[in-house]
């Protein structure tokens, strides 16, 4: 189902089209709700041939009668063990989709890429199950979503945007800013983040550069990603995913960078890579698992200091799981 709605040309376009009557002529507007909570209009273009082609598009589509197919679909799911996002976080995310981020090569990380492969994989997090989820959500301040250098997200005029079913990206630049709150959702940030070679170097992003954030280590991550879907009780949608052993991997080499993390944060980290290895042994995938290992430590020597910190921590913490990388 989710498939099949991805396919459609306005799948995660929601908003309305509106008139405005300026000195005798009629223009059209598309409001919307941004990634911030905040309303928004961003002016289409005087009332043409091609922009009432597109509304009559947009209202043939039958979004809302869609989302809401969608919606009962993803409650049925949830009811089988599939595991979903706090409203909130639902909400931003599937905004940031509707400017084409997934669509274009961005990958979703962090504890929502985390609950996310846990559907793909088939299994329900014991940090995230309902006993837990509560207080695993309240350690997630961020929303974060990785920018690959190859990202395809051209800066197109408002009516070619929506016509391709994406809210335009320049809008997005001036509203979901690294590391800025999302109004209304105190604690919870919008974190864009590039790697740190290329994050002030993407020229087809030029509206989004202010709004990037540099983080180490991200290529490892960005490399060989994957598709899973996130859920709400309101819905899903599709997102890219990064490959579990390089997450779980990655996780660990921010265990070593955190020695001064917040700790609620910091075992949040360790749950995530811990679990994945169990997985990884329990599927008999653990080459995967340790050859992604032995990839990111013989990426150099920062590498290999932090990744031997990250697992002297989880050794700490879980032995069992630590021992199955060497």
């Amino acid at each position: 189902m989710v498939q099949a709605v991805e396919q459609a040309r306005f799948n995660t376009l929601r908003g309305s089209f509106h008139r405005r009557q300026i000195k005798g002529r009629t223009y059209i507007y598309f409001n919307f709700r941004d990634a911030d909570g905040g309303g928004r209009s961003v002016y289409v273009g005087p009332d043409s041939e091609r922009v009432q082609s597109l509304i009559k598009d947009y209202e043939h589509a039958q979004v809302s009668e869609r989302i809401a197919a969608l919606s009962r679909r993803a409650q049925a799911c949830m009811a089988l063990g599939c595991s979903s996002l706090p409203e909130r976080h639902f909400r931003i995310l599937q905004k940031l989709a509707s400017y084409g981020l997934f669509r274009s090569g961005a990958v979703l990380i962090g504890a929502h890429a985390f609950v996310a492969l846990g559907n793909m994989l088939g299994i329900s997090w014991k940090a995230f199950n309902e006993a837990n989820s509560a207080l695993c959500w309240r350690a997630v301040q961020d929303v974060c979503v990785a920018l690959p250098s190859d990202l395809d997200l051209p800066a197109r005029e408002t009516l070619v945007s929506l016509e391709t079913g994406n809210l335009p990206i320049r809008e997005l630049s001036t509203r979901a800013r690294a590391q800025a709150s999302a109004r209304g959702e105190p604690g919870l940030r919008i974190k864009m983040l590039a790697p740190i070679a290329v994050a002030h170097h993407m020229p087809h992003l030029q509206g989004l550069r202010p709004s990037l954030a540099p983080m180490n280590y991200m290529e490892f991550l960005l490399e060989r990603k994957t598709r899973g879907v996130v859920f709400a009780k309101t819905g899903a949608f599709a997102v890219n995913l990064p490959d579990p052993a390089r997450f779980a991997v990655h996780k660990i080499i921010g265990l070593g960078e955190k020695s001064a993390a917040p700790r609620e944060a910091e075992a949040l980290d360790l749950e995530q890579a811990a679990s994945l290895i169990e997985w990884h042994s329990q599927q008999g995938r653990l080459k995967h698992l340790q050859d992604a290992w032995r990839e990111a430590s013989s990426l150099g020597a920062d590498w290999r200091r932090l990744a031997n910190a990250g697992r002297q921590a989880l050794e700490f913490h879980r032995p069992i799981q630590a021992a199955a990388l060497s």
